[in-house]
């Protein structure tokens, strides 16, 4: 299944930085709006978790059209994964996803939802144990 995903270069969403862009959401957060994992349905999930959405459509209902040009102006992207349905918990609002266990397909622009960059299947050649030992 798809998973749309807000995040930085370094690969981290809005709310995991004292970024401005985090009080500025958790100024405005609503429980009915952006509720709280547990208040959503998702009552388990660890550190290897992040959280995103099934579809465009759920991302801008939870981050308004305001929240997301300041994403575009603070370099944020929406990334698209590709993950197996085992690896992810749906809530009524949002998912919780093992990252590790999926794949970035494709980058969007958070205001515009034009495609970025497109990342292609590409197998890097794994290194033999042998080939690394100097002699």
């Amino acid at each position: 299944m798809k998973v749309f995903r807000i995040e930085d270069s370094f690969e981290c969403g809005p709310y995991c930085r004292s970024h401005i862009i985090t009080h500025n959401i958790y100024a405005i957060r609503s429980a009915k709006i952006r509720p709280a994992p547990w208040n959503d349905g998702i009552l388990y999930y660890s550190d290897k978790h992040h959280f995103g959405f099934q579809n465009l459509e759920d991302l801008k209902r939870w981050f308004t059209q305001k929240d997301r040009k300041s994403f575009q102006q603070n370099k944020y992207r929406i990334c698209v994964y590709e993950v197996k349905e085992k690896h992810v918990i749906v809530g009524n609002k949002q998912v919780a996803f093992i990252k590790n266990k999926s794949k970035r397909k494709e980058i969007l622009d958070p205001l515009t939802f034009e495609l970025k960059k497109k990342i292609e299947n590409v197998r890097k050649k794994r290194r033999k144990f042998e080939d690394e030992i100097p002699f």
